[in-house]
């Protein structure tokens, strides 16, 4: 493993993955290449690379959350919500308190327009985090405002603007 590292920082990027792949088949039980060669496979886009070693991860380590948050952000960063979405529930079922898998899971829903989920993981967030202020700002920036009762009472801007550069009749 040090002289596929140094092999790799002297340049010599094919004889580094060389090494490494022999590191590999000797130590399998490693993550670090195999989250190496993951990490090169959505670089260069490679689906069937990333799908390669994601199942090596999720074959040496079935019921490990971290596996699975490696699996979602990768198919994440390819763009396969589907999968994504998989890993992410997969994770969270090994790790239902998970707060960083539970807040990516909420930003991914974000940008697929499901906001009503994205909320819901966003109040599951603060109910194991209530002191973070910035997930409650940002629940209550997403969540319809609601009219108070006392703006009932108040008048509508089409009443008052266009009075607001009228002379003031009165005392001066």
């Amino acid at each position: 493993n040090m002289a596929a590292s140094g092999l790799a920082e002297l340049g010599e990027a094919e004889q580094a993955r060389s090494m490494e792949s022999l590191y590999s088949a000797l130590r399998f039980d490693d993550h670090g290449p195999l989250v190496d060669a993951l990490q090169l496979g959505v670089q260069t886009r490679d689906r069937r690379r990333v799908d390669h070693w994601t199942s090596r991860l999720s074959a040496l380590s079935p019921d490990s959350g971290w596996v699975n948050g490696m699996r979602a952000r990768a198919f994440r960063q390819l763009g396969d919500s589907e999968r994504t979405l998989e890993s992410y529930d997969r994770a969270l079922a090994l790790a239902p308190d998970d707060v960083e898998m539970l807040r990516e899971l909420s930003d991914l829903h974000g940008e697929l327009g499901h906001a009503e989920a994205q909320i819901g993981l966003l109040r599951r967030v603060l109910g194991l985090t209530p002191e973070d202020n910035d997930v409650r700002q940002y629940v209550s920036a997403l969540e319809p405002s609601v009219e108070h009762s006392d703006e009932a009472y108040a008048w509508k801007p089409e009443r008052f603007l266009p009075d607001r550069l009228a002379a003031a009749a009165g005392q001066h």
